[in-house]
C-alpha cells in the first residue's frame, strides 16, 4: 500500500523529485498526507451537502471557493507535514548532505492541491445525489 501511494503522488515516476521522494517515502509521510487528501474534502463536502444543505449556499461560485480553499488548506498541510517531517528524519538519522531544494516542496504541494480538487469534485457528485437543495451543484 506505501508503494502504491508514493507512485499516486509521484505521478507513476514522472514527478520523482529525488532526495526528496526517497525521504518521504523512507519517513512514511505520504501515507499522512494521503489520509488529509481524502478526509478534509469528505469532511467539507459532506457537511455541505447535508448539514449546510441551504437555498442560499446553492450557487456554483461558493461551490467553487470551497473546493479552491479546501485544496489550498490541503496543499499547505502536505508541505507542512513534507517539511517537518523530512526535516524530523534527517535529523534522526544525523544525515547533514542531501539534495533536496525547495521547489521540489512546492511541486509536491501542487500535486496535492490537483489531487484534492479532483477527489473533492467525485465527492460533490456522489453527495448532490442525496441533498435537496444543492443537488444542482456543482451543475
Amino acid at each position: 500500500m506505501k508503494d502504491l501511494i508514493a507512485n499516486i503522488f509521484e505521478l507513476w515516476g514522472q514527478c520523482y523529485f529525488g532526495d526528496f521522494s526517497k525521504y518521504m517515502y523512507k519517513a512514511d509521510l505520504y501515507g499522512e498526507v494521503a489520509l488529509w487528501v481524502i478526509l478534509v474534502p469528505l469532511i467539507v463536502f459532506f457537511i455541505y451537502y447535508k448539514p449546510l444543505d441551504h437555498i442560499r449556499l446553492a450557487k456554483t461560485s461558493i461551490w467553487t471557493v470551497i473546493l479552491i480553499v479546501v485544496s489550498i488548506i490541503t496543499a499547505l498541510v502536505a508541505y507542512n507535514i513534507a517539511d517537518t517531517g523530512i526535516g524530523d528524519y534527517l535529523v534522526q538519522h544525523k544525515i547533514k548532505k542531501n539534495n533536496i531544494i525547495p521547489v521540489d516542496y512546492f511541486w509536491f504541494s501542487f500535486i496535492v492541491f490537483c489531487y484534492t480538487a479532483l477527489i473533492s469534485f467525485v465527492l460533490s457528485l456522489l453527495f448532490k445525489l442525496g441533498a435537496s437543495k444543492c443537488r444542482r451543484i456543482p451543475f
